[in-house]
């Protein structure tokens, strides 16, 4: 699901122009696992700590810790 929403949003950016940098939908797919992961086994600053150290850099550790956050408190009222 996370890179087809990361998909449509590149091809949103293309022709409407929403953001000033180009979107990666391979990013959407890394945040998308990692909110499954988080969602499932409820671990939050490890998965975002491994999901940090898997794509290198502190650009993405913003979205991964708040698709984990929502997961996991999104987890935990179903549970």
């Amino acid at each position: 699901l996370g890179r087809c929403a990361g998909t449509l949003m590149q091809a949103a950016n293309s022709q409407y122009g929403l953001f000033a940098k180009e979107v990666e939908p391979g990013v959407y797919a890394m945040v998308g696992a990692a909110a499954v992961l988080a969602g499932v086994c409820r671990v939050t600053i490890s998965l975002v700590a491994i999901m940090l150290e898997l794509t290198g850099g502190m650009t993405y550790i913003l979205p991964f810790m708040l698709a984990v956050l929502v997961a996991k408190m999104v987890g935990d009222r179903i549970n």
